[in-house]
């Protein structure tokens, strides 16, 4: 996908690891809740055919880093552990 969904922002260009691994895709809802989001692509998944958990893991580091700095308007995060089972 070469551009955002409707309603959605996307932070292109700012991360190159997120770029490679992207895009990832944010908005706000009504509640002023936030929803994060990707579409799965070949490239996102493992030899079964299933998205790759490390994919899975680093949209939810990227979710977890836009929240904690109000969607890195003040400051940047780097994420030191992180552990999913």
């Amino acid at each position: 996908m070469s551009e955002a969904p409707e309603g959605y922002l996307t932070m292109a260009g700012y991360d190159p690891a997120e770029d490679s691994i992207g895009p990832f895709y944010y908005r706000q809802l009504p509640d002023g809740s936030w929803r994060y989001a990707f579409f799965p692509e070949d490239k996102h998944c493992n030899a079964s055919g299933i998205i790759h958990g490390g994919v899975l893991m680093t949209l939810a580091d990227y979710a977890l880093c836009m929240a904690a700095t109000d969607h890195y308007a003040e400051e940047n995060c780097v994420t030191v552990t992180f552990s999913s089972e």
